[in-house]
């Protein structure tokens, strides 16, 4: 195949996981017997599920910041 290889991709050959392999300058390829073969590739962004979850925690940080501002001045108000 003429994809770049990158360990977010995945093959599957005719339902059964199949293993990619790293050939010529960084290019994927697959083992395969002789015949007509039902090929799916999918790719997962290397990191994308650790960066939601940094991002939803940094969201989560920043509105408690906001809660714990507001809650201080109105504390302040009351003085």
């Amino acid at each position: 195949m003429s994809i770049p290889y990158d360990n977010g991709w995945s093959a599957y050959v005719d339902g059964k996981k199949a293993k990619i392999n790293k050939v010529v300058s960084n290019l994927m390829a697959i083992d395969l017997k002789k015949g007509h073969h039902n090929v799916i590739l999918n790719y997962q962004v290397p990191g994308l599920k650790l960066g939601w979850l940094v991002s939803a925690i940094a969201v989560i940080l920043f509105i408690s910041f906001l809660l714990v501002v507001k809650s201080k001045d109105k504390l302040r108000n009351k003085l």
